[in-house]
């Protein structure tokens, strides 16, 4: 029951990446993996062979002594291709036995691995491959060194027997928590990050919140980043790291029967910097809410969106950055009596536009907010990066429509692209891409919009 692999003439660093990446997983996730790249081999065998069945019991028994191995970090279990190979060796081997064989249940499996040594070991073996190796055309991404950072969180965290799931916002002061190893393995991990990110050893210590979520970072060892690499040698500098790691956020979502504000009533603009960070850069901080709001997420891809102004009275002051409108994609029901056709995926930068529009009203959105404004976008990579989202063709018209074109948004490299969308259009109102999301948007906040209405009424009268 032979599998087929695949050739490489970069073996060494294939296995380089390989070790990173079974580092950055979860005892569960590298499980899903491993069974799928033998599932995925085998399927191909039978059908090269002419045969389309799939049987379980022919190759999951093998398949967990594969996975188990590979979780507890054992030499030649690095990467798809090894599994592969280390299943064919054990499916052709006669005397092949399993104390799991009987039960062909990977969850049963899993709950016998010990979840911290797993973790520790395989982040030892990338840690070790990457300083014998030198880095020397290892080539990593940010977003693959930011998963050493989240493999080096699992050893503090306490893993559920039943699932192996870590809680990363779950904050632990156990003993244990602060041992030396545990703190030393995420210093050697953040040091990794300097290297891809040297600015952070420079002159922005803060660009890691660029390239790492905040739950993760408030999970790890404080002296690990300094020790890491990451520049912190000014009173200035360390304040303004340390209140950006102790930030927390209200949660923004809220219950359909909580009442709205009527529409077009005014609300206090509110400083970001109400939150007592006087000297945290704003768009850090938009970028932190618009990530926190993207945990919201409901539907596929978790983006978050702020819309904001930058102000400043003259030119000692500090410049103010004020939010205006939050959102986050979901799903809203357009109408609960249907059943088919029925359901509309309003996006982040939608969801803000009408939440703002609710609490400052529609004159002042338009003639003055919206004109100068930017809108923050941020697409979570799992629960340890960012992803990149620039406006989608049918959220670009829309916030041209209305008059923001000034756009900021997430990137999986560690850095923030801005992007100017142009010339503003109210005209694309009359857009049915444009108007069909925003009055499902305004719909659900309870508001109203003249300049939708009047556009709606104009293409209901046409058809």
């Amino acid at each position: 029951m032979s599998l087929s692999t695949t050739t490489t003439d970069t073996k060494e660093v294939s296995t380089l990446t390989g070790l990173v990446h079974v580092a950055s997983l979860t005892n569960k996730e590298l499980f899903t993996s491993v069974t799928a790249a033998i599932c995925k081999s085998f399927k191909n065998k039978n059908k090269k062979d002419g045969n389309n069945k799939n049987k379980k019991k022919e190759w999951q028994p093998i398949a967990i002594q594969v996975a188990i191995a590979a979780a507890k970090g054992e030499e030649g279990y690095s990467c798809a291709n090894d599994w592969v190979n280390q299943f064919n060796i054990l499916s052709s081997s006669s005397t092949t036995t399993t104390d799991y064989s009987d039960t062909l249940n990977f969850g049963d499996a899993l709950k016998t691995l010990p979840a911290r040594d797993c973790y520790k070991k395989r982040l030892v073996n990338a840690l070790d491959a990457l300083k014998s190796n030198n880095n020397n055309d290892a080539n990593l991404s940010v977003k693959q060194v930011v998963g050493l950072i989240r493999g080096s969180s699992f050893i503090t965290a306490t893993a559920t027997s039943n699932h192996d799931t870590v809680d990363i916002n779950k904050n632990n002061t156990t003993a244990d928590t602060r041992s030396e190893d545990v703190c030393q393995l995420q210093e050697r991990a953040i040091s990794q990050l300097v290297k891809v990110m040297p600015q952070l050893a420079i002159t922005e210590p803060c660009a890691i919140f660029y390239a790492v979520q905040l739950p993760l970072l408030q999970k790890l060892d404080k002296e690990a980043f300094e020790w890491g690499g990451i520049n912190l040698e000014s009173r200035y500098a360390e304040d303004e790291f340390q209140s950006l790691l102790n930030l927390k956020f209200s949660d923004q979502k809220k219950s359909k029967s909580e009442s709205t504000v009527q529409a077009g009533i005014k609300r206090k603009i509110s400083d970001i910097d109400d939150r007592n960070t006087p000297t945290v850069s704003g768009i850090i901080l938009c970028l932190l809410e618009a990530a926190h709001l993207a945990r919201n997420g409901e539907v596929r891809c978790q983006h978050g969106a702020v819309i904001y102004i930058q102000s400043q009275e003259d030119e000692e002051e500090d410049i103010q950055t004020t939010i205006i409108g939050r959102g986050w994609n979901h799903d809203f029901i357009l109408d609960p009596l249907k059943s088919k056709k029925n359901k509309i995926v309003l996006h982040s930068e939608v969801h803000a536009i009408a939440d703002a529009i609710k609490h400052y009203g529609e004159d002042e959105c338009f003639n003055t907010l919206f004109p100068q404004a930017t809108i923050m976008i941020v697409e979570l990579n799992a629960d340890y990066t960012y992803d990149t989202c620039h406006p989608c063709p049918k959220c670009d018209p829309t916030l041209r429509a209305v008059g923001i074109c000034n756009v900021i948004h997430t990137t999986p490299d560690g850095k923030i692209a801005e992007l100017d969308l142009g010339a503003s259009n109210h005209d694309l109102l009359r857009n049915e891409n444009v108007y069909t999301p925003l009055t499902a948007a305004f719909d659900e906040l309870s508001i109203c919009c003249t300049r939708l209405q009047n556009v709606c009424t104009n293409a209901n009268a046409k058809k």
